[in-house]
């Protein structure tokens, strides 16, 4: 690999899940453990540099928690979120398929076009909506929460646990990359890097800024319309 080439990094248990463990060697260059690196195809620079933290979710949340066939049916909330993004392009490429909830209309055809079966609205992301996701599951099916952007108690009928036997798990990526072993990291990426450098799996990016810009990268994240970046100084 030449000292310039396209490059991802993947964090050690040293330094958690969003950073490479890395010592600075002089400017601009960091030298790291190889395993942690790999090479990337030609793609989208701004999509590979977030493909660490939600298509690994996605990814996991279809393969590490349930044993799902192909032709399975999964459905889920906040569908137009990056991981749920996400859970769409990774689902078909795994043979299943997906019902996506999103709680605004506009957003049901692009949700169609990135491959979505089935799009239903609802207002609610916290709430009763679980209680709804739940009431869709199969007997012994399994609810996997892996955020709280509604910061509210999630509301669920004790019948899903009596009669149902259904569960409800959560879901951190930080624990994963810590018990995950070097060859399961490269097995999930091998994975991943392809659908991303197609652009399958593509987050919204309403703009890049340079580390200089902080207080504009701060105002504009706090607006929605996609992902905000921070990309090196020339």
């Amino acid at each position: 690999m030449s000292p310039w080439a396209r490059a991802s990094g993947i964090c050690t248990k040293a330094t958690g899940p969003s950073c490479l463990s890395c010592i600075r060697a002089g400017p601009n260059v960091y030298k790291t453990g190889a395993p942690w690196l790999r090479p990337l195809p030609p793609g989208d620079i701004n999509q590979f540099a977030m493909m660490g933290v939600n298509p690994p979710t996605a990814y996991l949340l279809l393969t590490n928690i349930v044993k799902l066939p192909r032709g399975s049916w999964v459905i889920q909330n906040g569908a137009n979120s990056g991981v749920g993004r996400a859970i769409v392009a990774i689902a078909k490429s795994l043979g299943l398929r997906t019902v996506n909830v999103v709680r605004r209309h506009e957003v049901i055809t692009d949700m169609k076009e990135l491959g979505g079966d089935v799009v239903v609205v609802d207002g609610s992301v916290g709430d009763t909506s679980p209680m709804n996701l739940m009431g869709c599951l199969s007997e012994s099916g399994v609810l996997v929460s892996y955020g709280g952007t509604s910061r509210k108690p999630m509301v669920v009928h004790p019948g899903s646990f009596i009669f149902k036997r259904q569960k409800v798990r959560g879901f951190w990526l930080y624990y994963r990359y810590q018990s995950a072993t070097l060859d399961e990291i490269t097995a999930m990426f091998d994975h991943l890097t392809p659908l991303v450098a197609a652009g399958t799996i593509a987050t919204p990016v309403a703009a890049t800024y340079r580390f200089d810009q902080v207080r504009e990268a701060v105002t504009r994240a706090a607006q929605s319309g996609g992902k905000v970046l921070f990309t090196p100084n020339p």
